[in-house]
């Protein structure tokens, strides 16, 4: 399932193994989302960020719509901020991040321990398909430039395949943080 502001919804995938989904868990500040974060000071209006929990590697993509990330299977946008993930080869605890069209780019923040400390995504050198292998707790952005749209994304877990000769059975958890404009220091504390 996935949770968004308003109420909105999804339909999610399950987990190798038989336990979990795909959850989006989000925290916004527009008055009619409610707040999954601790902290009492609410994120700036042009901030937000979440959690997809059992995101599948190459078959799902998430988008944008309205501001909120969202995960499908079956509908590829043809425009827009378009990504996804796929598990390293050589190491299952390692993963790519990708552009999937001609409007998306990629950069490896290798320079920052937290999401808090980038002021400029512009500043990144952004490439058109995929950056990695990362590691868990590495961060990637993705940039939609042409509406200043920044996701950066945190691996937090990555469940490998059962069987590793199954290729696409990997999931992923990981934390979003979407800033219009390319300003992260807003979400220093969370």
């Amino acid at each position: 399932m996935i949770d968004a502001p308003g109420g909105a919804g999804g339909a999610g995938t399950g987990r190798s193994g038989g336990s979990g989904g795909t959850t989006t868990t989000t925290t916004s500040t527009t008055s009619s989302s409610s707040t999954t974060s601790t902290t009492t000071t609410p994120l700036p209006p042009e901030l937000s960020m979440g959690r997809i929990e059992g995101w599948l590697e190459s078959y799902e993509y998430l988008s944008l719509e309205q501001d909120v990330p969202v995960l499908s299977k079956t509908s590829i946008p043809v425009s827009g901020l378009v990504t996804f993930w796929s598990i390293a080869s050589v190491d299952s605890q390692r993963g790519y991040f990708y552009g999937d069209n001609y409007e998306t780019l990629v950069a490896h923040a290798t320079d920052v321990g937290h999401v808090s400390a980038i002021t400029d995504a512009s500043a990144y050198v952004y490439e058109d398909w995929s950056v990695g292998p990362m590691g868990l707790g590495e961060i990637a952005i993705v940039a939609h430039p042409s509406t200043a749209r920044y996701l950066a994304f945190r691996f937090d877990d990555i469940y490998p395949p059962d069987d590793p000769n199954s290729p696409y059975e990997a999931y992923a958890d990981v934390t979003w943080y979407l800033s219009i404009g390319g300003d992260f220091s807003g979400f220093a504390g969370y």
